[in-house]
């Protein structure tokens, strides 16, 4: 499993006008709806440990939490998928954003 994490940049946000917990929540349900993406969380919902302890991947992003370091959303693809450069998503981007903005 490729485990990983994103930050949000303060500056972005606050020129958007969002908030970074609405962005992330945002983020985390792109995530889970690309079928490259074994698993996709909060860093608070890992922190708080608000996963089903049954869920292999999730257990992997808990152990691998840094605090003070760790992204504001972590994630996990799935077995064959590599990271890298991946083809940009404009509408689901606009999406997340206007997620954020309601």
């Amino acid at each position: 499993m490729n485990a990983t994490n994103f930050n949000f940049s303060a500056e972005t946000l606050a020129a958007l006008g969002v908030e970074r917990a609405a962005a992330a929540i945002a983020l985390v349900e792109v995530l889970r709806a690309d079928p490259r993406f074994a698993a996709a969380f909060t860093r608070e919902e890992i922190e708080s440990q608000r996963f089903d302890p049954a869920d292999r991947a999730a257990r992997a992003l808990y152990a691998s939490l840094y605090p003070g370091r760790s992204g504001d959303v972590l994630f996990a693809l799935r077995e064959g998928w590599l990271q890298g450069a991946m083809p940009p998503r404009t509408a689901r981007r606009i999406t997340a954003i206007r997620t954020c903005r309601s």
